[in-house]
């Protein structure tokens, strides 16, 4: 009782949970579906830069900022679904979408740290 919905649902987003994962000198952020003010909250809270970034909101435009971008600087950039029209030609990075490329892993070793496309099998050493 008293629980508005609707207003929960429409916030969901915004409160995604963000997880940065740091292994062997590496370290990765995954952003769900995180856009609005929990963005804005997560840039303003002093990021670093990663050598891996999951697009948050599954790389749109309102989510996928250039400011998000300078902070970050990453090497390798994944959308889940798909990068849209919304991956902006700022910073030197790779783009890899799961709609195109499938599945991504990514193992951190003491030698380095290796990103896998499932689908199209790609390779990408990202620590040289």
């Amino acid at each position: 009782p008293g629980l508005d919905v609707q207003a929960a649902a429409d916030r969901a987003n915004e409160l995604s949970v963000v997880l940065r994962i740091s292994a062997c000198g590496h370290s990765l952020l995954l952003t769900g579906d995180i856009e609005g003010p929990g963005l804005t909250r997560l840039l303003e809270s002093g990021l670093g830069k990663v050598m891996v970034l999951q697009a948050p909101h599954h790389g749109s435009r309102a989510a996928l900022t250039p400011d998000l971008l300078a902070k970050t600087s990453p090497r390798l950039l994944v959308a889940q679904q798909g990068l849209r029209d919304a991956l902006l030609p700022i910073g030197n990075f790779i783009g890899w979408s799961t709609r195109t490329q499938g599945a991504v892993t990514v193992e951190a070793t003491v030698q380095g740290l290796r990103a896998n496309a499932f689908a199209t099998a790609e390779v990408v050493d990202l620590a040289k």
